[in-house]
């Protein structure tokens, strides 16, 4: 398989020899194709499902959080900073007021790892520690 490093049963301890097709696509991703191919559909489907049923109505406030926070982890490349802005919009004022989300914001970016942090906060402001969670997985 492209991407592999494993050798096949029965060769020997010599070096592994790979094709240039091997070089190039391993060096890029890291892994087998199909693993790659397997973890973009994962996250499609996940964030294709969670959207479908959360506008559907299913009225779940843990589908909720993790709709809203893997839609909006789906779209940070680079740093967390950007998504301030869309969670604002996401969770004022349904699940707190400005003020709050502001302190939150300004307690999470004290700590290590702020947005995971903060995805913690909100989540359990509105659903208590499952929320948090489940907030926190969904960023992830």
């Amino acid at each position: 398989p492209i991407g592999t490093y494993s050798k096949s049963p029965g060769q020997d301890d010599g070096p592994v020899v790979q094709t240039a097709l091997d070089r190039k696509l391993g060096y890029k991703i890291g892994m087998e194709i199909h693993h790659g191919i397997f973890m973009f559909l994962l996250w499609l489907v996940l964030l294709v499902g969670s959207i479908a049923l959360v506008n559907r109505g299913y009225d779940n406030k843990y589908l909720e959080i993790f709709e809203i926070f893997y839609r909006t982890g789906s779209l940070v490349f680079g740093g967390g900073v950007v998504i301030v802005p869309m969670l604002q919009n996401e969770v004022v004022p349904k699940w707190m007021t400005d003020d709050q989300f502001f302190q939150g914001l300004g307690l999470a970016q004290s700590m290590p790892g702020p947005f995971f942090n903060f995805a913690s906060f909100l989540g359990g402001t509105y659903a208590g520690l499952p929320g948090a969670i489940v907030a926190n997985l969904g960023l992830m």
